[in-house]
């Protein structure tokens, strides 16, 4: 069974924020969402200032467990 530092419920930019914050202080994290990783976002035409997005946006972005 595998265990996690810190759970995320909710995959939207909050959430997304949280586990790039805890992966980077070396936390083992589990995020979950109900539907697809973005929350709501992903019901918007355009998306401005979300960090995870500028940073993967010419990349394979990052798989999450």
């Amino acid at each position: 069974m595998a265990q996690y530092d810190v759970i995320i419920v909710g995959a939207g930019p909050a959430g997304m924020t949280a586990a790039i914050y805890a992966a980077r202080a070396d936390m083992n994290v589990l995020l979950l969402d109900k539907l697809a990783p973005g929350g709501q976002i992903i019901n918007t035409n355009e998306i401005q200032n979300l960090e995870i997005f500028y940073r993967y946006r010419d990349r394979t972005p990052p798989t999450i467990e």
